[in-house]
């Protein structure tokens, strides 16, 4: 009896050819996929923490600080659209400017800013439209 004990834990032991491929596969992609975990994170914090790049992009990371402390500022939302703009970004202005006129749609900055955008792209009836309720 104890020899059928240590020829059953043997055999128990050995593992097949296939198995033994399967288990170095699956660890190689366990360490690919941490690799590519660590990449990720580090690129995403060394960008976070780098120097801006222009004023720009100085005055956007400055606003959207702003805008994450007080989501329901219009004023912070009128800036950074104002920023994007300046940028050549011109239909997330947009977005900005629509998001402070839901939070207060008279805001006059944001009205006028909206303006612009539309007489620059071609509108001048909703730009007209826009000055008059500002």
């Amino acid at each position: 009896m104890g020899t059928e004990t240590f020829e059953y834990n043997e055999k128990k032991a050995t593992r097949t050819r296939q198995e033994r491929i399967l288990v170095i596969v699956a660890s190689v992609l366990v360490l690919l996929i941490g690799a590519s975990a660590a990449f990720l994170l580090y690129n995403f914090v060394t960008e976070r923490n780098a120097a801006p790049k222009n004023y720009f992009d100085f005055q956007l990371r400055k606003w959207k600080a702003t805008l994450d402390k007080n989501p329901k500022d219009p004023a912070a939302h009128t800036n950074v659209g104002y920023i994007y703009g300046k940028m050549g970004k011109g239909s997330t202005s947009l977005y900005y400017y629509n998001a402070a006129l839901k939070l207060d749609k008279k805001y006059v900055p944001a009205l006028y800013n909206k303006a612009l955008y539309y007489k620059e792209n071609g509108k001048e009836a909703e730009a007209l439209t826009l000055l008059k309720s500002a």
